[in-house]
C-alpha cells in the first residue's frame, strides 16, 4: 500500500467566509412534497411519491452538509480569527 495522501492546506478569504456565514440555513430538515396529478396513472404516481421522496433526501443530505460547513467556519474564526482548509474538504 501507499503512503496516506497529504493535502495541501489554504486560507479561507474573506469573501468566502462571509458568504458561507450568511446562508440562512432552515433549522428543520426538508419534508417531501407530494404533488398528486390526477392524470397519472398509479405506477406514475408511486414514481412521482419515490422522485420526492429522493429530492428531499439529496437536499437534506446538501442542508447538512452545509450546516457543518457554517459550523466549522463560525468555530474556527472564534478560536483562531481565521479558517484554514484542505483539498479534502468540500466548500464553494
Amino acid at each position: 500500500m501507499g503512503s496516506p495522501k497529504t493535502y495541501q492546506t489554504y486560507r479561507m478569504g474573506q469573501e468566502q467566509m462571509d458568504t458561507i456565514l450568511s446562508w440562512a440555513l432552515p433549522e428543520k430538515d426538508y419534508e417531501p412534497v407530494f404533488t398528486v396529478i390526477s392524470s397519472h396513472t398509479d405506477e406514475q404516481k408511486e414514481k412521482d411519491r419515490l422522485l420526492a421522496i429522493g429530492t428531499a433526501a439529496i437536499k437534506n443530505k446538501l442542508l447538512h452538509h452545509k450546516r457543518g460547513l457554517q459550523a466549522f467556519v463560525k468555530d474556527n474564526l472564534d478560536r483562531f480569527g481565521y479558517v484554514d482548509i484542505n483539498d479534502s474538504m468540500f466548500y464553494p
